[in-house]
């Protein structure tokens, strides 16, 4: 009736595979009943794979062409435009690298990995993985917000000359991208540092030599074996690791060598084997407060965008049919619906990509569900696919190369079309050239179209060479 570990210990059959290490040798969790991989299923690998390298290279891609742009660019607006689409697929490569070295870990490790579950989430490496992960989506997320932003100004002065680019718009735009990078890196750096512990420790892995410490211990178990040992120590304060750790190592000095007791945190990203942020907390989780600011900074970003480019869009009808009712050219009016639509696919990717986690991070912390068997599919596909569809959506350029690839692939399997949007001409009026002086309302039709042309910057990839 009991399941019997390889040293002879016994637990009951409900502590056995339940997640929870309760076996100095593992073998509750690592047996034929069960075992564990970085990645669960073949589905999640296969996804991984093909979603990092997408990301990977579709953003090397968009990187290198935004960065030859960059010194043509004549306009201070136009340079902001490309300096953020630059900081969002920077974000969205970082966010493919992980997905790649998570997929050669696992690929390396596979059945073997439940043998080195602790040493693996307690190593530097998967800190760094964290790091990358966190900081790529981050960083992506705020660019896209300031962009939003950016590209509304730019509409709501469509009539102005766009300032030329000049030293202090230069230091202006590298300074709001150094404040973008920095937030993204403090969001992604803050739960490792040293003086923040004692809020992001999850528990400590000791040396395998050391029986008395199974599994991996969080702070009340260590509290409680140190008490076993010296007694009553008294909680009028919070007990801090260091204090932990310095207690622990006194109590082997006689066994251990001059080093001390050797241990490892489990710190943030150590929650998972694919070594990602802390989606999910419980209420007495002390990082829950950490973690929620994050969501709700995530969420007030995802409205912002949601906002601006509703607002932008509704500026585009409003022009749009200005331009029909004046009998103008209804290319114009074609580009805007592509652009509604780009819009649309815009708001929708950032809805799918963190309205999820923040539903069901929700229900987790309330404790109506358990989401930890969600980490794999949200962290592999739900949150990374977006770095797949942003080089679509924000450079035209890359865009139309994936669908001649496409319409190349079509070629071979019947009945299949791929159309690419052919770029619009340039347009004449009406009523063909004007050798006479522009009446007033020619005037305001060309107000009209220089706003209409101002918002399909959206659609049609900013160009650097031209001044808007």
């Amino acid at each position: 009736n009991h399941f019997r570990c390889k040293d002879g210990h016994f637990l009951a059959w409900s502590k056995v595979c339940d997640g929870v290490i309760n076996c100095a040798d593992i073998s509750d969790e690592c047996n034929d009943q069960c075992t564990k991989e970085i990645i669960g299923s073949w589905a999640l690998k296969v996804m991984a794979w093909i979603i990092g390298i997408l990301a990977v290279v579709l953003n090397i891609g968009m990187m290198i062409k935004n960065v030859l742009k960059l010194g043509k660019c004549r306009t201070s607006m136009v340079l902001l435009n490309n300096v953020l689409i630059l900081l969002i697929s920077l974000g969205d490569f970082f966010v493919g690298f992980y997905l790649i070295f998570i997929s050669v870990k696992d690929r390396r490790l596979m059945h073997r990995y439940c043998g080195i579950h602790r040493e693996w989430i307690t190593d530097q490496s998967c800190s760094l993985l964290g790091i990358i992960s966190t900081f790529g989506a981050q960083i992506s997320l705020f660019a896209m917000t300031a962009l939003s932003f950016a590209r509304y100004w730019g509409i709501r002065r469509a009539m102005s000359i766009g300032s030329p680019v000049n030293k202090k718009s230069v230091a202006l735009i590298c300074l709001l991208a150094l404040v973008v990078a920095v937030a993204a890196l403090s969001v992604a750096v803050g739960p490792l540092l040293n003086s923040l512990e004692d809020f992001f420790v999850n528990g400590v892995y000791y040396d395998k030599d050391i029986p008395l410490f199974v599994g991996l211990p969080d702070k009340k178990t260590n509290i409680r074996i140190i008490e076993a040992y010296y007694g009553n120590i008294g909680r009028s304060v919070e007990i801090s690791w260091a204090r932990i750790r310095d207690m622990i190592s006194k109590m082997f000095t006689a066994t251990t060598s001059r080093h001390g007791i050797r241990s490892r945190k489990v710190n943030f990203y150590g929650n998972d084997p694919v070594c990602s942020f802390k989606y999910f907390v419980r209420m007495d989780d002390p990082q829950k407060a950490y973690v929620w600011t994050v969501y709700i900074i995530n969420f007030i970003c995802f409205l912002c965008i949601s906002v601006l480019y509703t607002v932008i869009s509704i500026i585009s009808i409003g022009t749009s049919a200005a331009l029909v009712s004046n009998g103008q050219n209804k290319m114009l009016s074609s580009r805007n619906r592509r652009m509604q639509r780009k819009i649309s696919f815009i708001i929708l990717t950032d809805f799918c990509c963190w309205m999820p986690f923040i539903l069901i991070a929700g229900l987790h912390t309330l404790d109506v569900i358990d989401a930890n068997k969600y980490y794999g599919i949200l962290c592999i596909v739900v949150l990374p696919v977006n770095s797949v569809i942003n080089p679509l959506l924000y450079d035209n350029g890359v865009s139309i190369l994936f669908k001649k690839v496409l319409r190349k692939a079509s070629k071979h399997v019947p009945n299949l079309n791929i159309k690419t949007a052919n770029k619009p001409t340039t347009n004449s009026t009406a009523g063909g050239s004007h050798s006479a002086s522009p009446t007033t309302g020619d005037i305001e039709m060309e107000n009209i179209i220089v706003k209409n042309i101002a918002i399909d910057d959206i659609d049609i990839e900013t160009s650097c060479e031209s001044s808007l």
